[in-house]
């Protein structure tokens, strides 16, 4: 209801004041006064009019016996007052999350099977092309006519796969450059088990880095160009060739 409404009720059903007799179950803490009766409160006025009507040429203090001609309401002080919710201190976090702690890790690797051999290549961003894997098809199968242990390669056979870091977005599981290492080892070793692979050829020093130290199991080379940069020069076809047949010759 609205205070003013409130108001005009009570002045016109005559009641002075309105204010509970005990304290309400569940209801803020109400602040109670001293009430004054009707009848003191005119008396008390009367007597005001009266001393002010009178002469009183010794009174240094008119204002503080008209104050005392009234009782004043006050405070009831043994009344409890409520406390004032204390602010609460921002918590400050106690784990880092996987972002502020360390860099996220992305790159793709493809994974192309020819010639007995499993071919890695970091994409660097870009999307494998079909001139590079028609290139490593071709170097594959150079590196069994160099090999003659080797069978002849299947026609038209192609295995292309590729890896990429991260493999999930969720940041409450580990992302970080030590889970890449671990899930980048059991795809190449699942891979070359699979595909019965005699070893792992590294395209590229990117890719070198990626794969050094990963424990494989089987004979890796890591060629010092990758086949986009030797498409974009093609004189390093004869670096990267020299090597692989050095591998070959060595095994």
């Amino acid at each position: 209801m609205n205070e003013l409404t409130r108001m005009a009720y009570l002045d016109a059903m005559g009641v002075d004041s309105y204010i509970s007799r005990a304290q309400l179950p569940g209801a803020a803490m109400t602040r109670r006064l001293v009430l004054v009766p009707h009848g003191a409160a005119i008396a008390g006025i009367a007597a005001i009019t009266e001393t002010a009507a009178a002469p009183a040429p010794q009174q240094e203090h008119p204002v503080e016996n008209i104050q005392s001609a009234v009782p004043m309401p006050t405070l009831d002080a043994a009344l409890p007052r409520p406390k004032r919710p204390e602010p609460e201190s921002e918590a400050e976090p106690a784990v880092e999350t996987a972002s502020q702690s360390s860099p996220l890790a992305r790159f793709s690797l493809t994974a192309i099977v020819a010639g007995g051999w499993l071919w890695l290549e970091d994409l660097q961003g870009m999307p494998l092309t079909r001139d590079q894997v028609q290139l490593v098809q071709a170097m594959a199968i150079a590196l069994q006519h160099v090999d003659t242990s080797q069978s002849a390669p299947a026609a038209g056979r192609e295995d292309v796969s590729q890896f990429d870091w991260p493999m999930h977005t969720n940041q409450q599981l580990d992302l970080g450059e030590e889970a890449a290492h671990a899930a980048l080892a059991s795809f190449v070793r699942r891979k070359q088990e699979k595909q019965q692979c005699r070893g792992v050829v590294s395209l590229g020093r990117a890719c070198g880095a990626r794969v050094e130290g990963l424990d494989l199991g089987c004979p890796q080379v890591v060629a010092p160009y990758s086949s986009a940069e030797m498409l974009a020069d093609a004189a390093l076809k004869r670096q990267v060739w020299s090597e692989l047949k050095a591998l070959v010759s060595v095994r």
